[in-house]
């Protein structure tokens, strides 16, 4: 959903006559701290897919060390617009992978076959079928996108998205932000 976000960021932003110039101005600093909550994360899958088992035990304390570098990379960002959009989509992501022990509970109703062999399965580290022991399965993925392949997301997804988008289209109209991506650039750490 991210790269969809983006893209309709980018023509609802030309179509406000903003420019794709303006999101260069974007300096986003400590950016190593989102890549490397995406590697702890894929990392976790990767491990579990070689036959790893023992990552399974430290799943939680791994997610939770992600969201963690999440949300200090938007708390020292939090001037830019969406922010606040995104911060919501990983609360509500990482509430519900802590209270399922470490792993985002996902729906295999609706979903691509191959999605729903690897969940039984146990393929992926960071997900999980949803079953009647679930807590708060409506957080987990449980909406259904049908294209291109039926995937599950959730509804901190979406907020994911709408930040996103909201960053990228505001950032293209320019004027309205520029003292916000001012005030991040001289951000010390």
């Amino acid at each position: 959903m991210l790269y969809e976000a983006i893209i309709i960021g980018i023509v609802a932003g030309w179509l406000a006559k903003g420019s794709l110039k303006n999101l260069a101005q974007i300096k986003m600093k400590y950016i190593w701290l989102v890549l490397g909550a995406f590697l702890i994360q894929v990392g976790m899958d990767y491990l579990g897919a070689k036959g790893f088992g023992e990552i399974v035990r430290w799943r939680l304390p791994l997610h939770l060390l992600s969201y963690l570098m999440l949300f200090l990379f938007l708390w020292l960002h939090r001037e830019l617009p969406g922010i606040k959009l995104l911060a919501l989509g990983f609360l509500c992501n990482c509430l519900v992978i802590v209270i399922n022990g470490g792993a985002m509970p996902a729906t295999i109703n609706g979903i691509d076959p191959e999605y729903v062999k690897g969940l039984q399965a146990g393929d992926w580290v960071t997900y999980t079928a949803i079953t009647e022991s679930t807590n708060l399965p409506w957080l987990g993925d449980v909406l259904v996108l049908p294209w291109p392949k039926a995937k599950a997301f959730s509804l901190g997804d979406i907020f994911i998205s709408a930040g996103v988008f909201w960053l990228v289209f505001q950032v293209m109209r320019g004027d309205r932000v520029h003292a916000r991506l001012t005030s991040v650039r001289k951000m010390k750490f």
